[in-house]
């Protein structure tokens, strides 16, 4: 391309005004949720085949369920409060109460949490396959049964500060009523399935 002579200042002054025109995404404005001066508090939350969250009770059960991908997940996640609600990473796995171990694969999930759900504050769509943990429970590649098993579910809530909390609560995990397939896929070793 050939400019006249005198033509590249108005070429460049074209440039700064078509680029300034367009000032692109704005930047995300994150609140903060509670009180930043406290540590993070959460609620353990499971799903519940009624497609809702509820809190796990300390020595409750979580209900297997099979995702779109197959296997069996456990969706469990956290409301939580006294963190920046933009960013936050949830991650959870079920480990062994005595020697803290992993029983399954960890799964993390990240969202902004600017829904207020009973003092605590929980992703905003509440989308169980993309803003919660799905803890990819079985076949693991872990090679252990869980059925059945006394377990603890590990939460640990990153926000996009940086600021980190780890809860814990006993579990057991428990096959759907009816579903014939967990048990082989999610039992003991020798659970006599083919």
């Amino acid at each position: 391309m050939f400019l006249k002579s005198g033509a590249a200042p108005f070429l460049i002054l074209f440039l700064m005004a078509a680029l300034t025109a367009c000032p692109g995404p704005a930047p995300k404005v994150c609140a903060y949720a509670g009180d930043p001066m406290q540590p993070i508090a959460a609620q353990i939350v499971g799903f519940d085949p009624t497609l809702s969250y509820e809190a796990i009770p300390d020595g409750g059960m979580l209900e297997l369920t099979p995702p779109p991908q197959g296997g069996y997940v456990l969706y469990v996640g956290a409301y939580a409060t006294n963190l920046s609600a933009c960013d936050v990473t949830v991650s959870a796995e079920l480990v062994d109460p005595g020697t803290g171990s992993a029983l399954t694969d960890l799964s993390a999930r990240e969202s902004d949490f600017s829904v207020k759900v009973d003092g605590y504050w929980s992703p905003t769509a509440l989308d169980f396959n993309s803003d919660f943990p799905n803890i990819p429970a079985c076949p693991g590649a872990l090679g252990r049964g869980i059925v059945g098993v006394p377990a603890q579910v590990r939460v640990t809530i990153t926000d996009g500060l940086g600021k980190t909390g780890t809860f814990t609560e006993a579990v057991t995990a428990v096959c759907s009523p009816g579903d014939g397939s967990c048990p082989c896929a999610c039992g003991a070793a020798d659970a006599g399935c083919d």
